[in-house]
Formats: structure tokens, C-alpha cells, sequence
């Protein structure tokens, strides 16, 4: 189980009305929850208690309005993000010799769909944004115990790969607006879920 918190410092620009690229430069704190390495010299399960793990983040927007006239709007939005973990070290309790592993996680996630929005409100712009999403990656493990090392890499990847996100853009001024957004992940046996803060300042 992959938990992770992204905050990070976006810089857009429209290149015409309606069309407008985004990057993303900040910080990703992510956590593995049941995690096990098994083709070590001794086995490791990451836990709750193994802490979480920061990182690089990186990512980039592109979005392009395809319908702009009247109360419903129609666009399509593509997003991606890379998370490029620092690499961190922990000590292996209970063994007669002193031992711990090192590890570096790194994942990316890409979503792309339509955006419907209703514009009838001033001020207050809810959307919906269907999408198909999709998320991969890999953590790395380096174990040393004394003579015995060893290395293991695991692949990450998400279980679903659609999404829907409901949300909206309050405009607090002409050039300062607030969005919101919650999205689900159905997936089999359950589902994930990802809730997103924007505060958008235009120059």
C-alpha cells in the first residue's frame, strides 16, 4: 500500500486562451505499507513503523479547452508526476552482527481525460474529470550484514487504471483562485482515493 503527500510549487502558462502548460517542482513524502523483500540473506517487511520516505518531485501539466462558449465547458487535461526518492537507511533489529539496508524508491503517475465544468455560478466552477490513470515505479534494496550482502528491486504498480475526480474553482479575484479536488480509484477489492489543494495566483 502506497500513501504519498505531494506539495509542490506550480508554474503555468497560456500559451493562447484556453490552452495553458504547467510544471511541477516540489516535495514527495510516500509510505510502503506491507512491503516484503524476500531474496535477501535476511528478509525485510516494511511496516508502519518503517516511517516514510521523501523524495523529488517532478511533474507537468498540459491542458486545452475544447468547448469555451456558454455555461458547460469541455476540455481535456493530461497530468504527470515522477517521484525520485532519496535514498534511506535503516538498522536490522534483532541479529547477533550489525546490519541494515538501504533503499530508494521511485515512482511516476500519468492521467489523462476529459474535463466537464459547469460556468453558471460566479465565482464558483465545479468540474468532473473522468480519467484513465495509471502508476509504476520501483523500489530498490540494498541489504550489508557484516560479510552477506545483498540486493532486491520490487515493481510498484497501481491496481486500477481509472479514476474520477470532482472538484472545483472558487475565484477569490481576477487574480487569485482556489481549486479543489477528491478522486477515486476503483480497483479489485476496494478502491484509492487522492484529494488535491490548488492555490492558482496570476500575474
Amino acid at each position: 500500500e502506497l500513501t504519498s503527500v505531494l506539495a509542490s510549487l506550480v508554474l503555468r502558462y497560456d500559451l493562447q486562451p484556453g490552452f495553458s502548460l504547467a510544471a511541477h517542482v516540489g516535495y514527495s513524502s510516500s509510505a510502503f505499507d506491507g512491503l516484503a523483500f524476500r531474496r535477501l540473506p535476511f528478509s525485510v517487511d516494511f511496516g508502519r513503523d518503517a516511517g516514510r520516505i521523501g523524495g523529488l518531485l517532478l511533474g507537468a501539466e498540459i491542458e486545452k479547452s475544447l468547448l469555451g462558449e456558454g455555461a458547460f465547458g469541455l476540455g481535456i487535461l493530461g497530468r504527470f508526476f515522477a517521484s525520485l526518492g532519496i535514498q534511506k537507511e535503516w538498522d536490522l533489529p534483532g541479529l547477533a552482527a550489525e546490519g541494515s539496508v538501504k533503499g530508494k524508491p521511485v515512482w511516476m503517475k500519468a492521467s489523462v481525460g476529459p474535463v466537464l465544468s459547469y460556468r453558471g455560478w460566479a465565482g464558483f466552477t465545479p468540474f468532473l474529470f473522468p480519467r484513465f490513470d495509471y502508476l509504476w515505479g520501483t523500489f530498490e534494496l540494498d541489504q550489508k550484514v557484516q560479510s552477506l550482502e545483498g540486493n532486491e528491486k520490487k515493481d510498484i504498480k497501481g491496481k486500477g487504471q481509472f479514476g474520477l475526480g470532482l472538484g472545483a474553482d472558487l475565484e477569490l479575484s481576477k487574480s487569485l483562485r482556489v481549486r479543489g479536488e477528491a478522486g477515486v480509484y476503483p480497483r479489485g477489492g476496494g478502491a484509492d482515493y487522492s484529494f488535491l489543494l490548488q492555490t492558482i495566483i496570476a500575474f
